[in-house]
């Protein structure tokens, strides 16, 4: 877990082993998975519904970067 703390917005990662197992029913590891078992969470995501857009937008520059430079 990696977690960002300031002012009203709280924000992180959760990382998940392969054998995790929910610990009860409707547990929520995160609000978007980034990759397999890597969840980011963001205070935002509850205050705006149109804030997914917004990270999409992150992830897709990220990897419009990432292949420019061939990784």
């Amino acid at each position: 877990m990696v977690q960002m703390f300031g002012g009203l917005g709280h924000f992180g990662v959760y990382a998940y082993p392969e054998c995790y197992k929910e610990p009860f029913p409707g547990f929520t590891r995160g609000d978007r998975e980034l990759i397999p078992r890597l969840w980011y969470y963001d205070d935002e995501y509850h205050r705006d519904p149109e804030f997914d857009k917004m990270i999409s937008g992150l992830l897709a520059k990220r990897r419009q970067v990432t292949t420019q430079k061939g990784g």
